[in-house]
């Protein structure tokens, strides 16, 4: 597997797509380049491949192999799996620019800032970085808003408010 690093699942056959249309080209190319093992390191995508290479096993011989799934996303939605890699990194980077928008808004008035969130179909990262940066409302794909429950929301925050709380209107979205 020397030179394969920039390449991931492409020699195999997987190229970002779900292997269960493509056992029998893995599953030649398992046995072709003597793999006796697969560490899939990925998203929620990975593991439900992982999944379905457990399930060609009753028709395809090669994928009887190991196979370990490292949890890989910042969306950290991985089953089975506490953390993945990137949801720190991009917790944190968030929380920062968060930080930074929250003293650009100290000096103003009546204004809403609405910071759209990584993490696609889930919605942990905009709801941690929500709680650590102090926001009023953390919009998640999994309780479903439209843009009219923005209109409503954030005029009434602004209303309730106090006068003397500088970050008004704080809202983090996960995009989906």
């Amino acid at each position: 597997v020397g030179g394969w690093t920039g390449l991931g699942g492409s020699k195999l056959g997987t190229k970002r797509t779900l292997p269960k249309k493509y056992f029998e080209e893995i599953s030649a190319n398992i046995s072709s380049f003597g793999i006796h093992g697969l560490i899939i390191i990925g998203g929620f995508e990975a593991f439900t491949g992982s999944l379905e290479m457990m399930e060609g096993r009753a028709k395809f011989e090669e994928l009887c192999i190991p196979l370990c799934v490292i949890p890989a996303t910042v969306s950290n939605n991985v089953p089975g799996s506490d953390f993945s890699i990137g949801a720190d990194t991009a917790l944190n980077t968030i929380t920062t620019t968060c930080d930074r928008i929250k003293q650009s808004a100290a000096g103003t008035k009546r204004r809403v800032f609405i910071i759209e969130t990584m993490g696609g179909y889930c919605g942990y990262l905009a709801t941690l970085a929500g709680l650590a940066g102090g926001a009023d409302a953390a919009y998640i794909y999994e309780e479903h808003f439209s843009i009219r429950d923005l209109q409503v929301g954030v005029p009434t925050r602004l209303i309730q408010r106090p006068r003397w709380l500088r970050w008004r209107g704080g809202g983090l979205s996960s995009h989906g």
